[in-house]
Parts: C-alpha cells; sequence; structure tokens
C-alpha cells in the first residue's frame, strides 16, 4: 500500500467538513458601513466573519420554518408596539397635566401666603385695639388703674393678667 500524503486527505475530506463557499458582493453606503464596522469591532470579529454571522443569523431567523416571525406575527408586533406606545403618551400627556395644576396650587398658596403676611400686622393693629381693657367693659375713656381695681364688674370681664 502507498502511503497516501496527508495533505491530500486533508483537501480531500474539506468539502465534506466545510460546504463550498459562494462569495457575495454587496454594495453599502459608508455610514451603514462605518456602524457595521464599528458593530463588528465590539464583538471582536473582523469584517468578513462579522458579515457572514449577521447574514447567517437573518437567515436563519427568517428563514421558512424556523421558527422566525411570519409577516402576520410581525405585522401584530407592530400593532402591539405602537398601542403600547399610545398608552404611554396618554399617562404622559396625565402626568404632566397634574405637573401644570399641581404648579398653579403652589403659585396660589404662594400669592395667599404672600398676601397674609402683608395683612398680618394691621389685622394684629386692629385686634390689639379691640382687646383693650376699656373695650372689653364698654368704656369709651382709658381708665386709670385705681378706677380698673374698684370696678368688680370691669375686673370679672377682663382676661387673665389684666
Amino acid at each position: 500500500m502507498a502511503a497516501t500524503p496527508v495533505a491530500a486527505v486533508g483537501d480531500a475530506m474539506t468539502h465534506l467538513v466545510f460546504p463550498a463557499r459562494v462569495r457575495l458582493v454587496v454594495a453599502i453606503p459608508d455610514a451603514l458601513l462605518e456602524r457595521l464596522e464599528a458593530f463588528v469591532a465590539e464583538r471582536g470579529w473582523n469584517l468578513q466573519d462579522g458579515v457572514r454571522i449577521l447574514l447567517a443569523y437573518a437567515a436563519a431567523l427568517h428563514a421558512p420554518g424556523t421558527g422566525g416571525p411570519t409577516a402576520e406575527e410581525t405585522v401584530n408586533a407592530w400593532g402591539a408596539a405602537r398601542a403600547e406606545l399610545a398608552l404611554l403618551r396618554h399617562r404622559a400627556y396625565l402626568a404632566d397635566e397634574s405637573v401644570r395644576t399641581l404648579r398653579m396650587n403652589v403659585t396660589a398658596l404662594e400669592a395667599a401666603n404672600a398676601q397674609y403676611r402683608r395683612s398680618l400686622p394691621a389685622v394684629e393693629a386692629e385686634l390689639a385695639r379691640l382687646v383693650t381693657p376699656e373695650s372689653l367693659i364698654g368704656v369709651s375713656e382709658p381708665l386709670s388703674p385705681d378706677q380698673l381695681a374698684t370696678a368688680p364688674a370691669a375686673r370679672q370681664s377682663l382676661p387673665r393678667g389684666y
């Protein structure tokens, strides 16, 4: 038996392990090529292997009978995504309206607080005028301390401390 060179055996069996390749030429825009190169480099692949992997993945995903989404499933998925987007937009609108209402309430409270602060000295002055001992016993002229001490009805109607 003649010895077969190893290289000849390897070449003879190559087609069994690695199927024949077809060369494919693809023209893509420069911007897409830059994105593709960045994507492939990010994963540590060279450009040829990255393109092969991505094409094989897409072919396996969309080939009939491989479990890829059908056209109807794709349309349904798009419809569900649009419905969810509409719901999220509505929730964002409601949140925006709530924030607007809260801002108006805060502004109104701040205005009311400022008004109360401006009117407080006048109210305190009016209260001090109304709560004098003379006004409590119905006397129009101020009483001296001796008069207050001798007026039993006046003492009873005065608040504590007077």
